[in-house]
């Protein structure tokens, strides 16, 4: 029997006493296959104090034989092998085992055996060493021959007993999907479930309730147990490849696996589609037999985190960020009185069933992302988008190590990570204080992936680092650091890493190109995965848990990274640029009077000097800028400055306007403010500043222009300082609203008398708000932000004193 899909998890389990591969695929019919591989197995590598005596050691490995457990635990076989380690080729022992959990079994035996210097990659997942091996890029597409066989135990259309597998390289997708999400209300003194929303990739939406619902997608039922059935067997019946949710794993399963067990029901998705939590770090991920679960909230919250303008990262401010839409407007008062009152449950059921809606619409923008990091760091969807950074390096890591012949390390131990955390803290980037004031006519530069490409050219590695072939003089040397690099023998990571440029500038010039919308996603995804492994990996080599750790290496990179920066903003003054701002990758200059043909020149001379693959990119032109001052101290504060370019574009960074600890009101005060700024409309800024403050002392504002955010990290009833977001959700619970940790809150300080804290309040509770109390710490604070680099002070802007011309305030 011949099937072909597309491969969307891997993992593996225990079948008559041997470790069996399961391959969860979609075909083009949108069926669900499982193939099952039993020909691969786990085992780790053994290090030899003596090479010379490496086949002894190997002999004395396979007569090991200790019973553990009532059962006899002995190597399948040990086989002397030729790997790389650093970068010297040498013979080591590949040990194989008959089961995953005998791994640590014998590596605990194996390393108090003489002859054993250490041991290696016994801490690699097996579902992750098959794919790393043989080769099996998660969701792409396999020919799959095998014979057809009937499994009991696997919600799934078709199972087959692999024999051959052959990669197809389609980039088509044909998986079956459904988003589902939960409204859940506090009574009786327990959280319950009052409404399901379920949203399948063939259009079929629905609203599972207790309530009586006119909508044509809503459905009935008894109580909370048959409401749990009904989403259970909703799900079973379609059997989808792929549950989407947002925060499933630390909301909408966990409500579940709650409720199920309050209600003495099975929570499964089908005959033997139960659900568990799996340990992911500091949190768990609800994991669902048959089935791929693909929680969006933490890869958002991780990896997209630093590229998003928002720092809240709930699914409406999300989503209104990447898709320009949002959540149906309802409050919580809204939705607590419309099922006590059993009133306007139309509008309940469709703000539930638009939050399914939400997810789908994320889903397709996010994960061609979370696909593409899968392919290239051999961790399937599932591991992806719960990832960290350093593990998203690791993955490409080991699957490069691998395939290039290299052994990588272990993970360090508790112990080695509490040496490593006692080590001072190295220099960091430089920053070339910016000058505070208005600017005009800046040019900006910033290095191509600086730190991959100082690791590439300097072939910075803990393997080359002071090494002996080279003399200091002759190697490459690190500015102003007792350490050099090898220039004779090539490192593990600059060898991957240039890779994994060389690649991405590949792709990148291909997209200018391609004209198929479908293509470009798939290319661009590709190329931004890239990019996010390869930025990563210098934190990769700091990072204190990392097989790579090496604090020099970092340090070096960190070095050269400052004598680069200080390199160019010397080269710039020499051409008579006036450097206006420099920061870890980035130049600003002025230019003056010199036109663009004399700044491309200036950035010819400069790449023309650079080593390897190092090149500083113009990143564009601007007519005016303004950076502001630090809060303490003299001198301009890093990372914070606003820029118009020629066609009027703003480029903001920075500043309050992407802070969630700010009012909607205080964050478009300061953006409209450096608007006016920026075009040299400078007593209009004043002006709508001040207007802005009338319309608070009269009342006017909108109280959800002035809710605060904030996360709540932990149980309500633990926190010690009490601060206004604590006090407002406290207040909340009284009133019987649900709080979990994880959960975004937003409040708004009310008029009366007591402290702030104790006139917090939830915006949906708030009936009025304290107007003094945004005009001196929200409104003002945020355009002073702006306006005191131009000399205005808090006084002049309450009492109406007026400053004149723009030039007054540019600096020479």
């Amino acid at each position: 029997m011949k099937v072909v899909g597309q491969l969307l998890h891997v993992d593996y389990e225990i079948m008559d006493d041997k470790p069996v591969i399961r391959l969860l695929l979609a075909d083009e019919k949108g069926r669900k296959i499982v193939a099952l591989d039993d020909s691969f197995e786990p085992y780790f590598y053994v290090i030899p104090e003596d090479h010379n005596s490496i086949h002894e050691l190997a002999s004395a490995l396979e007569k090991l034989e200790f019973m553990e457990g009532g059962k006899i635990i002995k190597p399948k076989k040990a086989e002397v092998i030729r790997k790389k380690i650093g970068v010297e080729e040498k013979q080591i022992i590949k040990l194989v085992c008959s089961l995953p959990s005998e791994v640590p079994k014998l590596k605990e035996r194996v390393a108090l055996m003489p002859g054993v210097k250490e041991l290696r990659e016994f801490d690699i997942l097996f579902n992750r060493r098959y794919m790393i091996d043989r080769a099996v890029e998660p969701v792409d597409w396999y020919e799959i021959e095998g014979k057809e066989i009937e499994l009991e135990d696997f919600p799934c259309d078709v199972s087959i007993k692999l024999r051959k597998i052959k990669r197809l390289y389609r980039s088509d997708k044909a998986y079956r999907f459904v988003a589902f999400d939960l409204e859940t209300m506090e009574e009786d003194g327990e959280l319950k479930i009052i409404m399901a929303s379920l949203f399948f990739n063939d259009g079929t939406r629905k609203v599972i309730t207790t309530a009586d619902v006119n909508l044509s997608f809503a459905e009935k039922v008894a109580n909370e147990k048959e409401l749990v059935q009904r989403l259970c067997s909703l799900i079973a019946e379609k059997n989808p490849h792929l549950v989407l949710t947002y925060n499933g794993d630390g909301f909408d399963f966990k409500v579940l696996k709650e409720r199920a067990a309050k209600l003495k029901l099975k929570l499964e998705f089908g005959k033997n589609a139960g659900v568990k939590f799996r340990r992911k770090g500091r949190s768990s991920a609800a994991e669902i037999n048959g089935y791929v679960h693909i929680d969006l909230f933490p890869f958002v919250s991780v990896i997209m985190a630093p590229s998003l303008n928002t720092e809240v990262f709930s699914l409406e401010a999300v989503a209104q960020e990447l898709l320009g839409e949002g959540k149906h407007e309802m409050s919580w008062e809204e939705i607590e009185q419309s099922w006590r009152d059993k009133q306007n449950l139309e509008a309940l059921a469709e703000y539930c069933l638009r939050d399914s809606e939400l997810v789908v619409m994320l889903a397709d923008a996010i994960m061609p992302n979370i696909f593409s990091l899968a392919s290239l760091t051999y961790m399937t969807p599932f591991d992806v988008c719960r990832a960290s950074y350093s593990q998203l390096v690791e993955g490409y890591a080991i699957r490069k190590a691998f395939k290039l012949g290299y052994v990588v390390p272990n993970k360090p131990t508790q112990e080695e990570m509490d040496v490593r955390r006692q080590a001072e803290a190295y220099e960091g980037a430089i920053v070339i204080q910016p000058k505070p004031g208005l600017h005009e006519n800046i040019a900006v530069f910033d290095f191509r992936s600086l730190y991959p490409s100082i690791i590439i050219t300097h072939n910075i590695d803990p393997s080359t680092i002071n090494c002996s072939c080279c003399r200091p003089e002759e190697a490459y040397k690190v500015p102003g650091k007792p350490y050099h690099f090898c220039r004779n023998v090539r490192g593990f990571i600059p060898t991957i890493l240039e890779e994994l440029i060389t690649k991405r500038v590949d792709i990148k010039k291909k997209l200018k190109a391609v004209r198929d919308e479908k293509l470009k996603k798939l290319l661009d995804s590709m190329q931004h995965a890239m990019k996010t492994v390869a930025n990563a990996f210098y934190g990769y080599l700091a990072f204190l848990s990392s097989r790579f750790y090496d604090r020099r290496c970092a340090e070096s990179v960190a070095a050269f990274g400052r004598y680069y920066i200080t390199l160019i903003a010397n080269m710039a003054k020499e051409e008579g640029f006036e450097v206006v701002y420099g920061d870890t990758d980035s130049i600003f200059l002025k230019t003056g009077t010199k036109t663009k043909e004399k700044i491309m020149s200036f950035l010819k001379k400069v790449n023309d000097s650079l080593p390897g693959i190092m090149e500083l990119e113009f990143q564009g032109f601007y007519k005016r800028g303004i950076f502001v001052k630090r809060k303490m101290g003299e001198g301009g504060a890093k990372k914070r400055y606003a820029l118009i370019d020629e066609k009027g574009n703003i480029t903001i960074r920075g500043f309050e306007r992407v802070r969630r600890d700010w009012s909607k009101l205080a964050r478009e005060t300061q953006e409209k403010v450096l608007y006016f700024v920026l075009r040299g409309e400078v007593e209009k800024a004043v002006s709508f500043v001040r207007t802005i403050i009338e319309r608070l002392k009269k009342g006017e504002v909108n109280k959800h222009e002035l809710g605060i955010y904030t996360t709540i990290t932990r149980d309500i009833s633990s926190y010690e300082q009490i601060g206004p977001h604590v006090a407002a959700a406290r207040k909340a619970v009284a009133r019987g609203i649900a709080i979990r940790p994880g959960e975004t809150i937003k409040y708004i300080i009310t008029r009366g008398s007591g402290s702030i804290s104790d006139r917090a309040e939830l915006v949906d509770f708030a009936e009025s708000y304290d107007p003094e109390y945004y005009i001196n710490n929200q409104v003002l604070p945020a355009a002073l932000r702006v306006l005191s680099v131009l000399g205005y002070t808090r006084e002049q802007i309450l009492s109406g004193t007026k400053q004149v011309g723009l030039t007054r305030f540019l600096k020479e």
